[in-house]
């Protein structure tokens, strides 16, 4: 999950060319669309990006792996909402000879969600960064401002296609480095979830190699280990936010962990 406060300094430099703001924007390669709900009686409001890939094209997930642009969000101009916080669905692996990278290859939707500030449906502007491919890879920057939605079930889809949440018992029950830092270590149960199954992670300055092996745990649990490709060259002692996806064959399951550094 990406969290982002409201109001905070947007980060992104955005080109002369970047389009007004609107609801919907094509792109050679997609279609972009974005919704917002109004709020429920608990102040929780939900919505949407949608991206219609079309036929051929494909974006990247949150660590596009060996090679591609991971997308970028800022909602800081945003208003009626306290937070936006934006959920992906599960990637899959894309390798083409050379290079090995995570992505989506058909259309897919982002939720989002948060808490409105009153009880109107909350004003979202997102501008956005992604890389769009076809034979090359092209990053497209967009400025969409949020519109109600015609079709009431596109949000409740995008919720849906949402890995399901891990617990202790099923999914991802643990993410730890390893003391040495070469690897990330997680621990999924039950053990066969972790058969032939793979995962993804994403934590900011930090990139993962799929699992390289496994180990069964004493209490049913298998652990797959993923070694560390990349990491911040200068840490801090404050532990790592990452955000890991659990797939094995039409399911998958997500976790958020904050990850101590070793030796902290």
């Amino acid at each position: 999950m990406l969290r982002f406060a409201i109001p905070v300094l947007g980060f992104l430099l955005f080109p002369a060319g970047t389009i007004s703001a609107a609801g919907k924007h094509a792109e050679d390669g997609a279609h972009f669309t974005l919704l917002a709900e109004p709020p429920g009686p608990d102040g929780r409001w939900r919505g949407a990006l949608l991206v219609d890939l079309e036929p051929g094209w494909k974006t990247y997930w949150l660590d596009p792996g060996d090679a591609g642009i991971p997308p970028s969000m800022d909602f800081a101009a945003s208003a009626g909402t306290k937070a936006v916080e934006a959920h992906f669905p599960a990637p899959h692996r894309f390798d083409d000879g050379f290079s090995e990278s995570t992505v989506y290859s058909a259309p897919f939707a982002v939720a989002i969600e948060g808490t409105a500030t009153g009880n109107a449906v909350p004003h979202l502007d997102l501008r956005l960064t992604i890389g769009l491919c076809r034979e090359v890879c092209i990053p497209a920057s967009l400025h969409l401002t949020s519109e109600p939605p015609t079709d009431e079930g596109s949000i409740e889809a995008a919720f849906a296609a949402l890995s399901k949440a891990s617990s202790r018992d099923e999914g991802i029950a643990s993410m730890r480095l390893s003391p040495d830092g070469k690897s990330l270590d997680v621990t999924v149960k039950p053990g066969d979830l972790g058969q032939n199954a793979d995962l993804f992670v994403a934590a900011e300055g930090w990139a993962f190699d799929k699992p390289s092996g496994t180990s069964e745990t004493t209490d049913g649990g298998v652990v797959l280990r993923l070694p560390v490709l990349r990491q911040p060259r200068k840490r801090g002692g404050e532990p790592v936010r990452a955000e890991a996806i659990l797939v094995k064959g039409e399911a998958s399951w997500r976790s958020e962990v904050d990850l101590p550094l070793p030796g902290n």
